[in-house]
């Protein structure tokens, strides 16, 4: 059977109506395909700005010595130095070496410590002092020492 040509022209726009719709198709598959690249690529970017400068920050606080300001505001924190906040204060820093020189001399006080970021607060007045050793690290106090009438042997 032969087909007329009113047959075959519906038949050429059925086809071409049937290839417009497979190109529309796979032209909104691959828009939303890149759609949806785009979208997480934008999530992996800012997740990674949100974790890189929590990790910088880490970074740049090892790398920086903290102050006296910021030992003395940690220590208002706790309640037990509350009676020496207007007491005069002294810092320094504990090194490896300073903490064995230290534990030969007075081992009550400095034996059996260790740490990286260690401190001696010492808070006095005219009538008495309390000692504090600190790991700044670990935001916690290790020992601390009422001093009543008395001289510490630095």
């Amino acid at each position: 059977m032969k087909k007329t040509k009113k047959e075959h022209k519906t038949q050429k726009k059925h086809q071409k109506k049937k290839n417009t719709n497979n190109t529309a198709i796979y032209i909104t598959i691959t828009v939303l395909a890149i759609a949806i690249i785009i979208l997480l690529s934008q999530n992996m970017q800012h997740t990674e700005q949100e974790t890189t400068p929590k990790n910088q920050q880490q970074t740049r606080d090892a790398e920086e010595p903290i102050s006296d300001n910021q030992i003395l505001n940690k220590l208002k924190n706790f309640p037990e130095l509350k009676p020496y906040a207007t007491y005069d204060t002294k810092l320094t820093h504990l090194t490896g070496d300073d903490l064995k020189t230290l534990a030969e001399k007075q081992p009550v006080i400095y034996a059996d410590i260790e740490g990286k970021s260690l401190y001696r607060i010492e808070y006095t007045s005219t009538t008495d002092g309390y000692l504090v050793i600190y790991d700044t690290e670990n935001n916690r106090i290790l020992k601390q020492f009422r001093i009543l009438n008395m001289q510490l042997n630095n």
